[in-house]
């Protein structure tokens, strides 16, 4: 099963991963994750792409983000794949389509994982507190959430009929229920 969780920054993607990691035997691919740790490990392509787009809040190209997935996707070898706020474009999108029906497979279901975008940058800001994040300017938080808004109905009429909108103000727990009952019902 492949599927994808959507949605602002600091809207609880990435724990939500981590517990379908933990617990679910799933394999979590995301770009920002695949991005941070390029920077970290002072690779040019992950300092230029650093500078260039995230600290300026500016989302890496579509074909550049795309590769590094694509990349990640192809050394798992877990049939259970999220794809951790990817994709964020309609290009994205259709890219990422291509390549799984090109290897028979495709987006189960999406999760849209709905929060204000004043609550999104408080956790943003929050998160950077604990995490020691790179890439909290506020500038950049204010840039990142305006992309997502712009991009967001497109992805929802790409993907009308996977589309599964999650309350991002609830629990953790509560939300982690929701994703597998829905997941469960899909597989049926």
């Amino acid at each position: 099963m492949i599927i994808s969780f959507i949605g602002p920054s600091g809207c609880g993607k990435g724990t939500q991963s981590k517990i379908l990691v933990e617990k679910d035997n799933f394999v979590s691919i995301s770009g920002g994750a695949i991005l941070r740790e390029e920077y970290r490990k002072n690779t040019d392509i992950g300092v230029e792409l650093f500078n260039k787009y995230w600290k300026k809040g500016l989302w890496v190209p579509d074909d550049i983000i795309f590769k590094f997935i694509i990349k990640k996707f192809n050394d798992t070898e877990s049939n259970n794949v999220i794809l951790d706020a990817y994709p964020r474009t309609l290009l994205q999108a259709s890219l990422m389509d291509d390549y799984l029906a090109n290897i028979g497979k495709k987006v189960d279901l999406v999760f849209i994982f709905n929060l204000s975008l004043d609550i999104s940058k408080t956790r943003i800001i929050d998160r950077e507190k604990i995490e020691k994040r790179i890439d909290v300017q506020d500038s950049a938080i204010k840039n990142r959430l305006i992309s997502y808004t712009e991009n967001i109905g497109k992805i929802r009429k790409y993907y009308k009929n996977k589309i599964v909108d999650i309350d991002a103000n609830s629990s953790i727990e509560t939300i982690h229920n929701f994703i597998k009952k829905k997941i469960n019902e899909d597989k049926e």
